[in-house]
Order: C-alpha cells, then sequence, then structure tokens
C-alpha cells in the first residue's frame, strides 16, 4: 500500500513520520530527498547554481538552503523555476527508495510529501493521510518555534494550500494540534490496525467519502454520536446512492461502532442491504443556528459524525430484539421495558457496524469580528 503523508508548515507531519519509523513503517522524507538531490558535487547542485548563481551557495560549496529559501518564497516565479529542476529529481530517488523498501518486505510505504496538494498528485496514492492544525497555531510554531519572522512566517504559510484543499484530499486526518504525545497517540493506533490486516478500517476504499474531520479521538466521537439528534443512513440502490433519515441507537462492541435502526421488512432500505450491505452513516447535533452576524458569516454550530462499514438484515430473534431495545432507549429512554418478548413482523432490525469513523465540530463564528 502506497501512503501519501502531508500537511501544512508546523502541523506535525515530522512528528508523526518519526513514529511511523520508530513503530518499524518505511518512510520516504522527500524534504531529505530535496537536500540530497542538490548535494555538493551532484547534478542539482550544478542546475541550481545555473539558474540562480553562485550566490545560492555557502563558504563551504553546499547549498545555502536559508538564503534560498527567502528568495524563492518571495517570488512565485522563482519558485517555480527551483521546482522544476528539483521535483524531477526527487520524484526519480523516491521511487528507487520505494522499489528498495518493497523489496525487502514491506507492505506499506509511506511517502511524507510537504507538497503532496500543491504540486503531487493524491489520486496516485491508495490513502492520503493529512496532519491537520490551525494556521494561526502553525503560524505561532514557525515564530516562537523556529525563529522565523512574522513576514517569513506568513510567506511560507501563503506558499501553501489552504487547510480546506488538503482536507478535501484526505482519506484520514490526524489532528496536530494537541501535544506530540496526542500525535503519536494517533499513529499508533493506525499502524496497529494495519498490522492487524484492518487499515482499510481507516483508510480503505469506500463508496463514499467526506473529510474535514475536527473529531479524532475515539472515546469523543463516541460521545458525539449518543448526543446525536439525527441520523441518515446511505445506500446503494438500483437506482444508485441514496440517503434516508433513520432514528437509531448506538453501542461499542469489541472496539467498534454498531449503530441499531430499523426498517419495513419488504421496505427500500432492507432491499438495498440485502443487495449491497455497504453503507454510509451519518449523525449530527445541532447546538444553534447563527444569523446575528453578517450574512456570509450565518451558520449552524454543530458536532456530527460520520461512518462507513457493512450493514445486516438481523435474523435472530435474541439480537433483533437487543438491537431494537438500544434503538428505543436512545430515542426515547426507559421505554424498552414496553417492548414485546418478539421482534414485531412488521419490523425489520438493521444491525450496522463501522469500520471506519470519523468526527467534526464546527464551532460558532466571532461576533463582532470581521
Amino acid at each position: 500500500m502506497r501512503v501519501g503523508l502531508t500537511g501544512g508548515i508546523a502541523s506535525g507531519k515530522s512528528t508523526a513520520a518519526d513514529e511511523l519509523r520508530r513503530l518499524g513503517v518505511p518512510v520516504i522524507d522527500y524534504d531529505q530527498l530535496a537536500r540530497d538531490v542538490v548535494a555538493p558535487g551532484t547534478p542539482g547542485l550544478a542546475a541550481v547554481v545555473e539558474a540562480f548563481g553562485p550566490g545560492v551557495l555557502g563558504p563551504d560549496g553546499a547549498l545555502d538552503r536559508g538564503r534560498l529559501g527567502r528568495r524563492v518564497f518571495a517570488s512565485p516565479a522563482d519558485r517555480e523555476r527551483l521546482e522544476a529542476i528539483v521535483h524531477p529529481l526527487v520524484f526519480e530517488a523516491a521511487e528507487r527508495a520505494e522499489a528498495d523498501a518493497l523489496r525487502v518486505g514491506h507492505g506499506t510505504v509511506v511517502h511524507e510529501i510537504p507538497l503532496l496538494v500543491e504540486d503531487g498528485d493524491p489520486s496516485s496514492f491508495d490513502a492520503v493521510v493529512v496532519v491537520d492544525a490551525p494556521s494561526e497555531l502553525r503560524r505561532r510554531r514557525l515564530i516562537e518555534g523556529r525563529g522565523l519572522t512574522e513576514e517569513e512566517a506568513d510567506e511560507r504559510l501563503a506558499a501553501q494550500a489552504d487547510d480546506d484543499a488538503r482536507r478535501a484530499a484526505a482519506d484520514l486526518i490526524w489532528d496536530g494540534s494537541g501535544s506530540p504525545e496526542r500525535l503519536r497517540a494517533q499513529v499508533g493506533r493506525w499502524v496497529r490496525a494495519m498490522r492487524e490486516g484492518a487499515a482499510s478500517r481507516v483508510t480503505g476504499s469506500r463508496p463514499m467519502r467526506r473529510t474535514e474531520l475536527q473529531i479524532t479521538e475515539f472515546d469523543d466521537i463516541v460521545d458525539v454520536l449518543r448526543r446525536c439528534q439525527v441520523g441518515h443512513l446511505g445506500l446503494i440502490s438500483d437506482g444508485g446512492p441514496y440517503v434516508v433519515p433513520v432514528n437509531f441507537g448506538a453501542e461499542v462492541v469489541d472496539g467498534r461502532v454498531v449503530v441499531w435502526c430499523h426498517g419495513a421488512p419488504e421496505g427500500r432500505k432492507v432491499d438495498a442491504i440485502r443487495a449491497d450491505d455497504r453503507v454510509c452513516f451519518e449523525a449530527e447535533v445541532c447546538h444553534e443556528v447563527v444569523t446575528d452576524v453578517s450574512v456570509p458569516q450565518m451558520t449552524s454550530v454543530y458536532e456530527s459524525v460520520i461512518g462507513w462499514g457493512r450493514a445486516v438484515v438481523v435474523t435472530d430473534q435474541a439480537d433483533a430484539l437487543h438491537g431494537l431495545t438500544v434503538l428505543v432507549d436512545a430515542v426515547a429512554p426507559g421505554r424498552s421495558r414496553e417492548l414485546p418478548q418478539r421482534v414485531p413482523s412488521n419490523v425489520a432490525v438493521l444491525r450496522i457496524e463501522l469500520d471506519r469513523i470519523t468526527g467534526k465540530r464546527h464551532p460558532a463564528p466571532v461576533r463582532g469580528g470581521r
């Protein structure tokens, strides 16, 4: 499996890559390759000097990356000229490194590419992982942690894709806004799933996809799910994908979220599931509809959960009654005691086991802001 790892500057991408290496996953560092292909004595360095002049060299004859960096970040034309020299050399080196990793038996190779969205091809990877952190936090890290001036930090941020563009390319997002330990824990969970043969639970192919998640801790996602008021089930029928609203109940079984809902035994939901058991499930809880702001800022304040998995029509009476109990207590707490001993014949109980689940929190806009 080829995995592209990317993220904005100072997002925590290097921390994630280092943890992958520590756990034994081969990581190809495109930044390091970019240094290697312009090392002293290489054709790459000769081409850079020819394009930008000997002033980009340091006293030791090596490339002065800081000086060159300040020049190209301030000039889009210079940046394009540099990329035209360096990128082909980097891609060739990456292909060789990937071949070496596969040759010694690694089934997964991670390509750490800072500008994957801007200059690469996300579709060339089996999965794309984005390390995400707010731009203002990354700006502060650049200034306080790396010693850049405010102007230099702004130039580097402006030279990269915006956060929405990266999220739109993602199959999985790791939250880099917290501590390094929290980020490493997310990486570790993914590696464990991959080694258990379940990498598809977090990055695999699926009939529907949505990104922009901001809630990454499993327990937090489950907490949101239990507070959600509305559920929607995405199904695939003969007429194509469609979505239906559902009442639901959820529980965690063996570390996975199981959603229970119901339908008519001969209804459209049941027919679709019997024909194709792949489903997408989404639920949300709306806290506020914000209208006391300028019209462009009007929005909803909500939390949502989305998951992908497979559904079955439960035939075992005990399992079906258990699922119906979970569903009824979620919708009307305490009313499950009124259920009969058997599931009514006009009710089909549906069990959805979610292989991948993510969450999003959409905050309120700043009142009185621009």
